[in-house]
């Protein structure tokens, strides 16, 4: 199995990786972030307080940190519950490293006792965009 702290990982597609880029919180209802993914990495979900939550089996829950290069710079967003099944099911089961993620949060889930209700999620993803290619070297200007 591949480590799932370096880009070569990637758990949507069966990469990671981290950066200091400012997280997308999703808000509010309708809140949505496109940008190619650049980076995927994956760590132990915690609770405020820093306790590592876990299964019932006593497992611990993980949380992946997407960094999206976005039209405002890199961002990051943590993808957990529900949002990991609409970018996998979006993704169709390739990598999502390198491709254009859109995820938009479309509405609420039932208020349980005691609980916020669920963010729902909706994900796009799709091949990015081709690189415009490079400008051609001047005349007699260096090859390489």
């Amino acid at each position: 199995m591949s480590d799932p702290f370096t880009n070569s990982h990637d758990p949507f597609a069966e990469s990671g990786g981290g950066s200091g880029a400012p997280v997308f919180t999703f808000a509010e209802v309708g809140d949505t972030i496109t940008g190619v993914v650049i980076a995927i990495d994956q760590r132990n979900d915690t609770l405020p307080d820093g306790t590592i939550k876990t299964w019932p089996d006593g497992k611990p829950m993980a949380v992946f940190i997407f960094t999206l290069d976005t039209d405002n710079g890199p961002q990051r967003i943590f993808v957990r519950g529900n949002m990991v099944t609409a970018i996998r099911e979006a993704a169709g089961g390739r990598s999502t490293i390198g491709r254009k993620l859109t995820v938009k949060h479309h509405g609420l889930g039932d208020k349980k006792p005691g609980k916020f209700p669920a963010k729902l999620y909706k994900a796009k993803v799709e091949d990015a965009p081709a690189p415009a290619p490079a400008p051609a070297a001047a005349a007699g200007g260096d090859d390489w």
